[in-house]
């Protein structure tokens, strides 16, 4: 795991997420389609503008459907016979402001109240953003191209989290990206069912959508894009600053214009620089799958943006005045720290000593310190309070039931007990009648509301002491009494992780390492050493505190290079003894001991595509290298002329970076024999020419 952020990305310029940008060339280009301002015609936002609720995280991307009945948004607003939008789970979108209303013949409530005038649109006058700022490609009926995406690309390099809102209508279909993530596509013939709000039109162009979507701080690209199947079109997209209240309440373009960073308006008379066919016609720019065209500053290119998560951590139920929700707070002594929410404390690494600490301040005393030594870029603290993430929300304390509940209910019938008939005492017992019960309540009834009770408290019941009578022994003591203090430092018991170059085997040792150069392990180092009296090349690996080892490891040379920097089969060659002729002896056939061999370590094999950061391999056996971002490529594999990249072993299955697709294999997915070694994914790129696109 990598803090704040996976592998190759970095943190955004607010610390609100992580970024990772890689860049390509357009395709096309050599001509474009040039804006000309749509035909106008009454229907386009005859009903008005519908304000959305935020997108963002919500089942992408966004469609259109409808129903010749009743349905409802998901906050339960009625919606009658009509189209409407909803999300890929099936979710109808719910709607802040504006509708459909009345629908297209004034003939009933199909919605909510719709917002109509001059500025939205209002009724059969040529008005509304669709037929002020749409344009197209030609005019016409039809009016080309025809059944191909044109539209605009737009940049957001913003310093913090933001919501920006997203206007769009077309005759006939829409299509808005963000980051390449289609968040909506909404298309004429998704449903064609004729309903008495739209008779017979399309909700696409009837109505200006807005769509308010949040974007997270660093470079964001909005792509604006629309599509004619036939007859009349027109496309227009708009994006505001603001809010819905305040962008609903507006009546006038010039009030719109103080709030408008984009409109396809002013692209009237300009060219048209996205199009779907620029790859095989050469009109406009085409980017590969993936790829946004940005348009930011200078020539056009194209560029893939992913944004996951920052890592932050969580650290509950000390006790100690540390619990808080920890962020991002930046970089101190080349390390990532994090800061508390609410009680101001940091948790950062201690480069004086070599661990990492909680602290009332940053490079402070530490409160709480992880293991030594650390060579984590993650807070490595202690796993029973602190954790990555944010905190989970309290379960709320559960109402107290009625059961302890005591109270006095007076009802409205007072009852005069009946006197007990005394028997008169007789030679012959005269038989006692048996009373005819009765209900002295008939035809009451009470209706109680409880609104509190007050517990009545237990007392305390104090405890008598006991006093212990003195006890006199009949001897003496007397004397000098002398305590020997230990002197030194306690340590929990670890191992000292080391690897097999050759095969991945792990070994764990707790004997004492003496390096035959002096100094002190470094982590990554490269060493020949006898291991359980074999000699190998191992790699260390670092300190192991959940195991206790029984290999056992003697340092015989090194170390001999680091595995930043060489590989074990360059600098390392294990010591292989001479195997001793053995002189049979007649009456004595000696026992051959078979050496047994080591065992691969079985776990998994984290391998990364340098040019699509995205797609990784884990496997159960090492490929041509288990060496820490060692770069590699091989011949006569499925993965010939691609460079990958070792990322990580580990006994469990790996965890994935948000977005990211993997190929599971027992065994090894690489040919080991012939492999190349690179010092980076930049130099195999380029030399072996693998560009992602294979």
């Amino acid at each position: 795991m990598s803090c704040p952020c996976p592998s190759g990305y970095t943190p955004t310029i607010d610390s609100d997420s992580c970024i990772l940008t890689i860049t390509a060339a357009t395709s096309g280009g050599s001509f474009f389609y040039t804006g000309v301002a749509a035909t106008n015609l009454t229907v386009y936002n005859k009903l008005g503008v519908i304000f959305y609720e935020d997108i963002t995280n919500l089942s992408l991307p966004i469609t259109n459907s409808g129903s010749t009945g009743n349905v409802t948004t998901q906050n339960g607003t009625p919606l009658f016979n009509t189209e409407f939008l909803l999300d890929s789970s099936g979710r109808i979108l719910n709607i802040q402001a504006g509708g459909v209303g009345i629908g297209m013949n004034n003939d009933g409530t199909y919605g909510p109240t719709s917002i109509q005038n001059n500025l939205w649109g209002l009724g059969s006058l040529i008005t509304g953003r669709l037929n002020d700022a749409g344009l197209w490609a030609s005019t016409g009926n039809p009016a080309p191209p025809l059944n191909e995406y044109i539209g605009f690309s737009y940049c957001l390099d913003i310093t913090s989290t933001q919501t920006y809102y997203v206007g769009l209508a077309a005759d006939n279909d829409i299509k808005l990206k963000v980051n390449n993530q289609t968040l909506v596509e909404c298309k004429v013939n998704n449903f064609t069912a004729t309903t008495q709000a739209m008779s017979g039109s399309s909700l696409i162009y009837t109505n200006w959508h807005v769509f308010p979507i949040t974007l997270t701080s660093g470079l964001n690209i909005i792509e604006l894009e629309g599509l004619n199947t036939g007859a009349f079109a027109a496309f227009g997209a708009e994006i505001y600053s603001g809010s819905v209240n305040t962008l609903s309440a507006y009546t006038s373009t010039a009030q719109l214009t103080a709030d408008t960073l984009f409109s396809t308006y002013d692209f009237i008379g300009q060219t048209i620089p996205l199009s779907q066919s620029g790859a095989t016609t050469g009109t406009g720019y085409t980017c590969p799958n993936g790829y946004s065209l940005y348009t930011c500053s200078g020539s056009p290119y194209c560029i893939y943006i992913d944004k996951t998560d920052i890592v932050n951590y969580c650290i509950q139920n000390t006790g100690l005045g540390y619990d808080d929700n920890y962020v991002y707070g930046g970089m101190n002594d080349a390390y990532s720290y994090w800061s508390g929410q609410t009680n101001g404390k940091v948790i950062y690494f201690s480069t004086a000593q070599g661990t990492w600490c909680l602290s009332n301040t940053l490079n402070g005393a530490c409160l709480l310190s992880g293991p030594y030594p650390c060579s984590s870029t993650c807070p490595d603290l202690c796993d029973t309070y602190v954790f990555s993430g944010a905190c989970p929300t309290p379960t709320p304390t559960p109402t107290v039931n009625c059961s302890v509940l005591d109270f006095t209910a007076i009802f409205d019938c007072e009852v005069t007990p009946t006197p007990s008939i005394t028997p008169t005492i007789s030679v012959t017992p005269t038989i006692t009648p048996t009373p005819t019960p009765s209900n002295p309540c008939g035809g009451r009834a009470v209706s109680v509301t409880i609104s509190g009770y007050t517990p009545t408290p237990t007392p305390t019941i104090s405890v008598t002491p006991t006093i212990t009578p003195q006890i006199t022994r009949p001897c003496a003591v007397s004397g000098t009494v002398t305590f020997n203090p230990v002197i030194g430092m306690l340590e929990c018991p670890s191992s000292k992780k080391f690897q097999d170059c050759a095969n991945g085997t792990l070994y764990y040792a707790v004997n004492p390492i003496v390096l035959p150069s002096g100094g002190t392990l470094n982590q990554f180092d490269i060493f020949q050493a006898d291991v359980n009296t074999i000699s190998k090349c191992v790699v260390f690996l670092g300190i192991e505190l959940d195991i206790v080892g029984s290999d056992l490891i003697d340092i015989t040379s090194g170390p001999l290079g680091n595995t930043s920097a060489t590989t074990c089969n360059i600098v390392c060659t294990p010591n292989v003894s001479q195997t001793p002729t053995v002189t049979p002896t007649p009456t004595i056939t000696p026992t051959i001991s078979v050496t047994p061999t080591p065992s691969v370590a079985i776990g998994y094999y984290v391998y990364q595509r340098c040019t699509i950061p995205s797609e990784y391999i884990i496997q159960t056996l090492p490929g041509p290298t288990f060496t820490p971002n060692q770069v590699f490529s091989t011949t006569g594999s499925t993965y010939f002329g691609e460079c990958w990249k070792f990322i990580s072993y580990s006994s469990t299955y790996p965890t994935l970076p948000l977005g990211s697709t993997s190929s599971f294999l027992l065994g090894n997915s690489f040919v080991n024999n012939g492999a190349t070694f690179y010092s980076n994914c930049t130099d195999c790129s380029f030399i072996i020419g693998d560009s992602g696109l294979s």
